[in-house]
């Protein structure tokens, strides 16, 4: 597991297979605090996720923001990327800023 918002060279955790065996499948759960595996040999493993943090308000946002900010020292991947269009966009107001602006906007009648 990576959090890709710190750094995504090194793995948070990593859990090795109980069997052994190469993983070919996974699968969240519908609450996302689940993991199902299944491996080359037909196991299948359930695996509960602890200690992870709160899901941020605008996911494809903080995604699209940790995939430029670890792309800052390649240039010239950063400049493919965003010719990919939104959310890759240069011009793009980040997820901090769209967060403040609605928490702004949620007390500005109080």
């Amino acid at each position: 597991m990576w959090d890709i918002r710190r750094r995504i060279s090194k793995p948070k955790s990593s859990t090795v297979s109980p069997s052994k065996s190469f993983n070919t499948v996974i699968q969240f759960s519908a609450n996302k605090y689940n993991l199902c595996v299944g491996d080359s040999d037909g196991n299948v493993h359930v695996m509960a996720l602890t200690e992870m943090p709160f899901s941020p308000m605008f996911q494809e946002e903080v995604l699209a923001q940790s995939i430029q900010n670890a792309l800052i020292s390649h240039p010239d991947m950063l400049k493919r990327l965003w010719t990919l269009g939104p959310p890759f966009v240069k011009s793009v107001k980040t997820y901090k800023d769209r967060l403040h602006n609605t928490f702004s906007n949620m007390f500005r009648d109080v």
